[in-house]
């Protein structure tokens, strides 16, 4: 293609930027109901596809039963992956959560 000039499955993947990070679970109750419920009201501010995964499941993280179906105690690493327009944002927005024990104080 010329210069500057791409074809639309091009110009789809650029737009499109996958981001992963692992966030470990460090409040005292684990990813209970309401972790997992604050959780996904983060997660729907976003357009990008967000997973939370444990070991080899998969959790959607616009999902209060799929993500509180993890059942991650205190010390549980996860691995979270956004992938879409806005990744990058819900990455941090999410890691933040779980940096700050879902808003609880241990």
């Amino acid at each position: 293609m010329g210069k500057g000039k791409h074809t639309p499955s091009e110009r789809i993947s650029e737009a499109v930027e996958r981001v992963e990070r692992e966030v470990e679970v460090i409040n005292e109750l684990g990813m209970h109901l309401r972790a997992a419920s604050e959780i996904v009201k983060v997660a729907n501010k976003f357009q990008s596809l967000i997973h939370l995964i444990k070991d080899d499941e998969a959790a959607n993280a616009k999902s209060v039963l799929n993500t509180a179906a993890l059942a991650a105690p205190k010390g549980t690493r996860l691995k979270l992956v956004a992938e879409g327009p806005d990744a990058g944002e819900a990455v941090e927005a999410i890691d933040r959560l779980f940096k700050d024990r879902f808003g609880e104080e241990r």
